[in-house]
This record gives C-alpha cells, structure tokens and sequence, in this order.
C-alpha cells in the first residue's frame, strides 16, 4: 500500500520553493524535472518496500553443496574405474577416444588428422564407450567371495 503523505511541506512545494527564482531560466521545463524527479523517487521508495517485503526468509540452515565424504570416494573410485579402462584400450581406439571426448574434436576433425574414415572414428568411439560401460557394470557386480571373518 502506498505511503501517507508526507507530515510536513508537499515535496513538490518544498522544491519548488526552496530553489532561488533567480537561478530558474524556464519554469515550466524546471517544474517539469521537479515533477519527474519526484516520480522517480516514489518508484525507488515503492520498488525497495517490496525488496523488503517480498524477500525470502532466512534459512534456518545454510546448506553447502559440497559432496559427501562418501560421493568424493565413490567418485574417485570411478574415475580411477574409467581412467583404467581407457588406459587399456587399443593404442588408436584410445587416441580417437580421447580427442573425442577430451579435445571435444569432431569426428571429422578426427578422421582427418589421425587419416582414417569417419566411419573408422565411430567405431573406435563405439568401443571405447562400450568398453568402460563393461568396466563399470564389471566393478558394480556382486562378487562370488565372502567377507573375512573379523570375530
């Protein structure tokens, strides 16, 4: 809801009356400017009321997107996963693989600097891409050993 008015003189009163008359050359252009001036300033005075108002609560928790120390180690572990599978790959196959998915190369960019086929890039991405799901499906079974017995 907009604000009473002011308790003491008009804002456009006080501006027009505190100015020296002498110092206006074109009363009509400076009553228009006090006029905008004025209305500038209620719509900043509106706009921070609703800032105000409208502003979230405060959080009772701040949260942290930082991951867990589980996640950090799972993570790890993948990437060690993943970092092996590529190393195992074919020497060409790990090469294509890595400028496609490392240098963000197209498969054409590729083919035309390693000198083979577009097709022969797919393939070699093909593979590659199978090869590490087969190392994390591998990682993620169950195995056949049963836990130590600590007592």
């Amino acid at each position: 809801p907009p604000d009473p008015a002011p308790a003491g003189p008009a804002p456009f009163q006080t501006a027009v009356t505190d100015t020296p008359r002498e110092e206006i050359r074109n009363p009509r252009a400076y009553l228009y400017r006090v006029a905008a001036n004025l209305a500038i300033d209620r719509l900043r005075q509106d706009r921070r009321r609703q800032e105000v108002v409208s502003a979230e609560p405060i959080p009772q928790t701040i949260s942290d997107n930082q991951p867990l120390p589980d996640q950090v180690v799972a993570g790890r572990q993948a990437f060690h996963l993943l970092q092996a599978a590529i190393r195992d790959l074919p020497e060409k196959c790990r090469q294509v693989f890595l400028l496609y998915r490392g240098e963000g190369l197209t498969m054409q960019q590729i083919a035309d600097r390693q000198g083979i086929s577009v097709k022969t890039v797919e393939k070699h991405i093909a593979k590659a891409i199978l090869a590490c799901r087969q190392r994390v499906r591998q990682a993620q079974e169950p195995t056949d050993m049963e836990p130590p017995d600590i007592l």
